[in-house]
């Protein structure tokens, strides 16, 4: 190993600014055998020139004497945080790109839900609305897919994530998982939804589905893939994307589970004598005269806003949970009454009893499923700010 000495530091440091010997000679008014001395180390240059010498070439009167660098803490502290906002920056500019090309593959999938809608019911050919719709929400899917493979494997090959911080790391993660499985998950979703148009139609010259059954369908579904949407989520990041999924510690409150139990249990009575009261009693009289209408209509729903207001007076501690749990138990009677309309509607169409209506039970089973998702984006958007 070379050693290292004052004259090839300053060699070393007079070729680095681009100084020759005579230039640094003339500057400190010496002859520049002068210089070519100290750089062979035959001489040190006088004491009273390294203040000067050191100014020249950039550097400390002990670096100058020690003939080396001098990382000082100061230093330190000033190099590494460009270091780490250089590294930031590379790093957030891909999770930008990516994100951009996600945003390509969403609207790949909304173009391939509009072109079925509008195929379907513009020109009555369904068949090859789908048709456009499957190589649009496939185009998205590999598109994902692509996008969230060159993440991966920067991730695991770029050696820049062995020196960033675990806040940059948790970030990139939570990006290309979340992004990803939005792209993947809506891909799939227009699928469900526009395929059922075909389900009605025996050939691409076929009238397409009547828009209000189709919304009956959409309705239904909607709700369904919502209350999927977070289980699959947890499974994604923990299988496909080898992350580990947050467990919530549940702390089990004894006196909420009483009040929906208490509130449950009026919805679910409301229910059953909306379905089964018409039926038994082949009645066509659908006042409040009739006990079922009575007691459903008035008396459950009385009772299950009596529950929650005991409860939110009793328990004014936890006010905002009970409330919270208690008015989705109180919304979800009002799909109730599109059970009754599958009873009303078929009369009034037909002028007599002729049986339940399956569209408005289906369309109520969806308003529950909708009224559920609703609560629960609102819990979680809520856990979210907290922390």
């Amino acid at each position: 190993m070379e050693k290292k000495t004052t004259g090839t530091f300053i060699s070393a440091l007079r070729k680095a600014n681009g100084i020759t010997q005579q230039e640094l000679a003339d500057m400190l008014n010496i002859s520049n055998k002068a210089v070519s001395r100290w750089e062979r180390d035959e001489c040190a240059p006088d004491i009273t020139l390294i203040p000067a010498l050191a100014e020249i070439l950039g550097v400390t009167c002990d670096e100058l004497l020690k003939g080396e660098r001098i990382l000082s803490p100061s230093k330190q502290g000033k190099s590494e945080p460009k270091v780490d906002k250089q590294i930031k920056a590379l790093i957030n500019r891909s999770i930008s790109n990516f994100k951009t090309l996600i945003w390509i593959a969403l609207s790949l999938s909304i173009v391939g839900l509009l072109c079925v809608f509008g195929i379907s019911y513009g020109f009555s050919r369904p068949i090859l609305g789908v048709i456009l719709l499957c190589v649009f929400a496939a185009s998205a899917f590999i598109t994902t897919a692509i996008g969230t493979s060159r993440m991966t494997d920067m991730k695991h090959e770029n050696t820049l994530f062995e020196i960033v911080d675990d806040l940059l790391k948790e970030r990139f993660d939570r990006t290309v998982c979340n992004y990803s499985f939005v792209a993947f998950f809506l891909s799939v979703a227009v699928m469900a939804v526009g395929c059922p148009l075909l389900s009605w139609v025996s050939s691409p010259t076929d009238t397409v589905i009547k828009f209000e059954k189709y919304l009956m369908c959409f309705g239904f579904k909607i709700p369904v893939l919502g209350l999927l949407y977070l289980p699959i989520k947890n499974l994604y990041r923990r299988i496909v994307m080898k992350q580990p999924v947050e467990k919530s510690a549940l702390k089990v409150n004894s006196k909420l589970l009483l009040m929906n139990a208490l509130q449950l249990s009026t919805v679910a009575l409301t229910y059953i004598l909306f379905a089964v009261g018409p039926y038994i009693a082949k009645e066509v009289d659908f006042s409040v005269s009739n006990p079922f209408i009575a007691v459903g209509g008035i008396v459950l729903p009385a009772l299950n806003a009596v529950v929650f207001v005991i409860f939110v007076s009793l328990f004014k501690s936890e006010r905002k949970k009970y409330l919270f749990h208690g008015l989705r138990n109180l919304f979800l009677t009002i799909p109730s009454r599109l059970v009754l309309l599958s009873y009303l509607v078929p009369f009034q169409t037909y002028g007599q009893y002729s049986g339940m209506d399956i569209e408005y039970f289906l369309c109520a089973f969806g308003l529950i499923l909708f009224i559920i998702l609703v609560f629960i984006i609102i819990n979680k958007l809520t856990l979210q700010k907290k922390k």
